[in-house]
């Protein structure tokens, strides 16, 4: 999901050296997020100080929002609208044309952004992130549950119990971490 690779440009080891690093900075990574989401993937526009720095607001915004999204439905308390105003500015700033597109004998609301730059790939963020929240799909966000990984993402389990982002990676770490750990309380003699 477009919203899903945006939101996790914020890369944090998950096995724990403490180290972390902001890709929406690294021109590989633009790259490759272009090609997989751009309107254009042929031309990928190098994004200005200005849109660097807005982008990096939109994702930090979603990340804090999953975040308070994830704990409210921990703690059973509900997202105020003062915790919504921030994302709903992004959106509101968003310049979309709707065009009604005939598929298959089946009718489909599309939005077509009014530029195809970087301003235009925030937007689909953003609309993304929006249209999944407003489809219930807020009960399905996660956070990894390994501490040192912060991942976001969408659990599209059966059941909703997915605990990590990828379990042979992060599952693994932190079973053998708690294995460990008994071993280390419980010597065996």
């Amino acid at each position: 999901m477009i919203w899903e690779d945006f939101a996790n440009s914020l890369w944090h080891d998950w096995r724990g050296s403490g180290a972390s690093e902001d890709r929406l900075f690294q021109a590989s990574w633009r790259q490759w997020f272009w090609s997989k989401h751009g309107p254009d993937a042929a031309r990928m526009p190098e994004p200005t100080p200005t849109e660097l720095a807005e982008l990096q607001r939109l994702r930090d915004e979603l990340r804090r929002l999953t975040a308070a999204l994830v704990g409210a439905r921990r703690d059973s308390l509900p997202l105020t609208a003062s915790e919504l105003e921030p994302f709903q500015a992004e959106l509101q700033e968003a310049p979309f044309r709707l065009d009604l597109q005939l598929e298959q004998n089946a009718l489909r609301l599309e939005r077509r952004p009014l530029a195809s730059d970087w301003q235009a790939i925030r937007f689909r963020v953003a609309a993304a992130y929006a249209d999944m929240l407003a489809s219930g799909g807020a009960e399905r966000l996660r956070i990894c549950d390994n501490p040192d990984c912060k991942w976001i993402y969408y659990d599209e389990t059966k059941n909703r119990s997915k605990r990590y982002c990828d379990d042979k990676a992060c599952g693994n770490l932190l079973k053998v971490r708690r294995f460990r750990e008994r071993a280390r309380q419980h010597p065996k003699t």
